[in-house]
């Protein structure tokens, strides 16, 4: 089996700034992107430096409405400067789930195709796949503790009954774009990995 995530020994207790003001939801679905300071505290930033990991300008917070479920699982792109050149994949993520937490991330096979890039509300670029087209690979119930997931692949949310809110940290560009294998290298090499 393809492994396309694992749980991480980064402690995220106190990570969030404090009160922390849930985005205002819509009625199934949310995504925003937000500045780092505005989701985690300083000393949780500085924390994660220290560990050798450089979290980008901004982050990621999701929002699902329950059992709300889509058709369509999608890969994460970089932000696109050549509509011309390769589309830029970004490789990871660290989630973790605040609300939530009898939902599942899905990963699929690759398929072998021409991608087409739309955006999200947040104007984040993704490309979006029909589930019935694709092979699942692997699974994870993302709970409290920080998980890290690969999205340069196919990858779907399957929301239980209670609505989910995921934080999504993400990083800075030369560590965002390595291959997956790198990723669980580098944090292995940091002893943060759990291997599974």
């Amino acid at each position: 089996m393809n492994k396309s995530w694992y749980k991480l020994k980064i402690d995220t207790s106190s990570a969030l700034i404090d009160p922390w003001p849930l985005i205002p939801k819509v009625p199934n679905f949310g995504i925003w992107l937000q500045p780092k300071e505005s989701i985690f505290n300083k000393e949780w930033i500085d924390y994660v430096e220290n560990l050798g990991l450089a979290l980008s300008g901004s982050s990621m917070v999701f929002y699902r409405g329950p059992n709300w479920n889509t058709q369509y699982a999608h890969l994460d792109v970089d932000i696109i400067k050549d509509p011309s050149n390769e589309i830029p994949l970004v490789c990871y993520g660290v989630n973790w789930v605040l609300k939530g937490k009898d939902s599942s991330m899905v990963w699929y096979d690759m398929p072998d195709k021409k991608y087409e890039v739309r955006y999200t509300e947040a104007r984040t670029p993704y490309v979006n796949f029909k589930i019935e087209t694709l092979n699942e690979i692997d699974r994870c119930n993302i709970q409290l503790e920080p998980v890290l997931v690969r999205v340069n692949i196919p990858h779907s949310i399957s929301v239980g009954n209670e609505e989910r809110w995921c934080i999504s940290a993400r990083f800075k560009k030369h560590i965002r774009n390595m291959s997956w294998d790198s990723v669980v290298e580098l944090f292995r090499s940091k002893d943060l990995l759990i291997e599974r």
